[in-house]
């Protein structure tokens, strides 16, 4: 029987990611982002379950203020970029689950991170919250992101804005 995808959210997955975010900002503590992710429930969470378990335990271990953990966020996904280029990867799924499950009440940095992010992992999740509680704003951000020189933000703005995937 194949691997369930869930366990792609692995230690050896998300070690790394902890050390990434340390050097972003050096007052995270890997220690602790790992043991809040791989605590006693960890293990009977479902696959969506677990991405937005690593989201809440991602922002349990960064500052406070939501655009200053935003921010590191944002700098480790383009840490990420930098590295490998823009890329459509399932495994950092939470990322843009941070973004969903923490920003919706501050959609002038959730948005303009949102565009950032997609170009790593893809927010077509994300985006839909954003388009119910702001549909005007979103509606002019999906299509000027329709245009964009990123073929991930135009995939964003084609798929998030279908209001069912297949």
């Amino acid at each position: 029987m194949p691997e369930p995808l869930k366990n792609i959210f692995s230690r050896p997955l998300l070690s790394p990611f902890a050390e990434l975010v340390q050097k972003v900002w050096p007052d995270f503590s890997t220690t602790t982002f790992l043991e809040k992710v791989f605590d006693e429930q960890y293990e009977n969470l479902e696959l969506k379950q677990r991405t937005r378990h690593i989201a809440h335990a991602l922002r349990a271990c960064l500052p406070v203020a939501y655009r200053d953990a935003l921010q590191i966020v944002c700098e480790v996904t383009q840490s990420y970029l930098d590295q490998h280029g823009e890329k459509l990867t399932f495994q950092w799924i939470f990322l843009p689950e941070f973004i969903e499950a923490h920003g919706i009440e501050d959609p002038d940095a959730s948005i303009s991170a949102i565009e950032m992010v997609t170009r790593w992992s893809s927010c077509e999740f994300t985006v839909r919250p954003f388009l119910v509680k702001y549909p005007e704003r979103m509606y002019t951000q999906m299509l000027a992101w329709s245009d964009h020189p990123s073929p991930m933000v135009r995939r964003l703005a084609s798929e998030g804005i279908r209001p069912r995937l297949p």
